[in-house]
């Protein structure tokens, strides 16, 4: 029997009634799946396996200014992938949302570059921040308007658009924005105080004294609370829902598909944008031509091993983040490549999407 036939062999029969433990449970099991397949990785690449997953996941948060850094990261990662799980409970397909991070890092730079410094802190932070999040929602309603008004799968638009983003923000950084004194560097000038985000340290937390933690964490938590509030009790959140599980229900029940696809984007593109924002107001406290972080991606992971719940998708940006972290321990301590962390965080997606298939299908053997 060929390859070919003894693939065919086989076939996938719905479940009548997937398994609610399992479903909630595959998360769980593609975390132990992706930690055996890195310890296998660290095998063949000539290391050992638990000095790898120790350098990888324990070392990071083996310390305060470990954790800080974690936490650093995972806060623009959670604010992006919770605004893609309004999108992605809509069944709308929003994945350029790097794009529409970059955009709201631009959005926030153009606040900064002209706010005088004279304005107060709290205004000056809160006006780039809003920026932002305009300049992430707007580039995302332009897939909404091709596909509300020609019909064009936003799944390309936005990802299409990520390449126009790059390219803006190449422009910007090497041409009107470029700093005069930056020794032709592309890169726009430093941000006044006015317009950096606090550290936690500044604002009383002694645990955190000596990090680079910011106010960032306040915000992806406070942005976990409100779109769980939003989807769960207001009346477009309920609309939103409807219209991803029974688009023909939703139809019937008179609400508008259009106003559907135009909240979902826009409202993903804002928290995107909100993320450039926190980010380039934060650690980075200027927009630099190479800066394309890649929470826009890694946030359609985030995303989905938290099952779109808010609360679940902060302890699985939490969780990228420590990969993250932890991939740069693993090539200093064991030597090997970098690549490791986007390696393991695309293992971590197929093993979600093999389970969850699992969950609603069984393997039958077709005679």
């Amino acid at each position: 029997m060929s390859t070919r036939s003894a693939f065919l062999a086989f076939s996938l029969e719905p479940r009548l009634q997937p398994s609610k433990w399992a479903s909630r449970a595959s998360p769980l099991f593609a975390m132990v799946v992706t930690a055996v397949i890195a310890g296998a990785m660290f095998a063949l690449l000539g290391a050992s396996p638990f000095k790898g997953i120790q350098a990888l996941l324990l070392s990071p948060i083996a310390s305060a200014s470990g954790m800080a850094e974690v936490l650093l990261k995972a806060s623009p990662l959670c604010l992006t992938a919770i605004g893609l799980s309004v999108a992605f409970k809509a069944n709308v397909n929003n994945i350029g949302a790097e794009g529409q991070v970059i955009l709201g890092g631009i959005g926030a730079t153009a606040v900064a570059i002209h706010a005088p410094e004279t304005m107060s802190a709290w205004s000056a932070m809160t006006l780039a921040l809003l920026a932002g999040a305009a300049a992430g929602g707007l580039w995302a309603s332009l897939p909404a308007w091709l596909r509300t008004r020609f019909g064009v799968n936003e799944t390309l638009t936005t990802l299409l658009l990520v390449y126009v983003a790059v390219q803006l923000l190449s422009w910007l950084t090497t041409g009107p924005w470029r700093d005069p004194q930056g020794l032709n560097f592309p890169e726009t000038t430093l941000f006044n105080a006015n317009l950096v985000l606090p550290k936690l340290s500044d604002l009383g937390w002694s645990l955190w004294s000596g990090t680079r933690l910011n106010i960032s964490v306040i915000f992806a938590l406070a942005s976990a609370v409100f779109v769980h509030v939003f989807m769960a009790r207001s009346p477009m959140g309920f609309r939103l829902v409807v219209s991803g599980l029974a688009p023909r229900a939703s139809a019937y029940a008179g609400f508008s598909a259009t106003t559907g696809i135009w909240a979902a984007l826009t409202i993903s593109g804002a928290f995107s944008g909100f993320a450039g924002a926190v980010e380039v107001c934060g650690t980075l406290g200027q927009l630099q031509a190479g800066w394309v972080p890649g929470y826009g991606f890694t946030a359609i992971v985030a995303a989905y091993l938290g099952r779109l719940s808010s609360g679940l998708i902060l302890l699985s940006a939490l969780l990228l983040a420590l990969i993250d972290i932890g991939s740069t321990n693993v090539q200093m301590a064991l030597g090997l490549p970098s690549a490791v962390s986007a390696l393991l965080q695309g293992v971590l997606l197929l093993s979600i999407l093999g389970l969850d298939l699992l969950v609603r299908y069984r393997i039958r053997r077709t005679t």
